[in-house]
C-alpha cells in the first residue's frame, strides 16, 4: 500500500441469483476453486466457481446463517445459525451441532489446526476441536467492553487474538495464555467484520462501507480502503 487512501477495483466474471435472501457470510476455498454462501433464507450453498453453479444446499439450519467457515482444506464446513453446524460438502450429511444455552454469534477457524473459536453472547471465546465436535476451553472476556461481539480474527503466527463488537471497539488478547493486550475505538458505528493481514496487522470492515487496517501492538491507523 502506497498512500493513505486506496481503491480496490476488480472485473465482474459472473453475476447470479444465489440465494432468496440476503447472503450474511461467504468464504472461499484457498485455491478459489470453490466457495460456500451463507443466507437470511437459512441455506448454505456451495458453489464452484468456474461454472457459477450450486453443486450441494445444505438446509439444516432453522435460522438465518450468520457465518461460514471452510475447514480441513475444505472437507468440512462449520455454519452458524446462533449454533454451530459442521457437516460434509460433499454430502450434505451433519457431522456435529454445537450449541447449547448460549447464544453463539460468530467463529473463527485455526488454520492448520483442528480448532474453531466459538464467540458467545456470555461474552466468552469458546475453543472447539472441530474433528471430534468436542469442548477444548474458553477465555471469558472483560466485561467492561460493552457491546455484542460481530467477529473474531487470529494472527498467522498465533501470537495475537482479536474480537470487534457491535459498538465499533477492538480488543486484542494474548492467544496463549487469554489476558487483554488492547483495545480501541476502530470504527464510530459498528463493525462487521475483522480479518488479519499478515503477522502484525489487522483489517476492520464497517457498515460505513471503509476497510481500515490497523497495525498490531500500536493500534495504529495506517491506511483507509473507501468505495469509489
Amino acid at each position: 500500500v502506497l498512500s493513505d487512501d486506496w481503491i480496490l477495483k476488480a472485473d465482474v466474471r459472473h453475476s447470479f441469483k444465489a440465494h432468496t435472501g440476503g447472503i450474511r457470510a461467504i468464504d472461499a476455498h484457498e485455491n478459489e476453486s470453490f466457495f460456500v454462501t451463507g443466507s437470511k433464507d437459512g441455506l448454505v450453498k456451495c458453489w464452484r466457481l468456474e461454472q457459477a453453479k450450486c453443486q450441494l444446499s445444505y438446509d439444516g439450519h432453522k435460522e438465518p446463517v450468520t457465518a461460514v467457515n471452510l475447514l480441513d482444506g475444505g472437507r468440512r464446513v462449520a455454519s452458524c445459525d446462533h449454533s454451530v453446524h459442521i457437516w460434509d460438502p460433499e454430502s450434505g450429511r451433519r457431522l456435529f451441532r454445537i450449541g447449547d444455552s448460549s447464544t453463539i454469534l460468530c467463529m473463527y477457524p485455526f488454520v492448520h489446526q483442528q480448532v474453531l473459536v466459538l464467540g458467545t453472547s456470555e461474552n466468552t471465546l469458546r475453543f472447539i476441536d472441530h474433528n471430534a465436535g468436542t469442548h477444548m476451553y474458553e477465555y471469558r472476556l472483560y466485561p467492561s467492553l460493552s457491546g455484542s461481539l460481530r467477529s473474531l480474527a487470529a494472527s498467522p503466527d498465533r501470537t495475537w487474538l482479536a474480537a470487534a463488537y457491535n459498538t465499533g471497539m477492538i480488543t486484542l488478547l494474548d492467544q496463549r495464555t487469554g489476558l487483554l493486550h488492547e483495545s480501541w475505538k476502530a470504527h464510530d458505528g459498528g463493525i462487521l467484520h475483522i480479518e488479519p493481514y499478515g503477522d502484525n496487522h489487522l483489517l476492520s470492515a464497517g457498515p460505513d462501507k471503509c476497510i481500515h487496517l490497523w497495525k498490531y501492538a500500536s493500534h495504529t491507523y495506517t491506511h483507509a480502503c473507501t468505495e469509489s
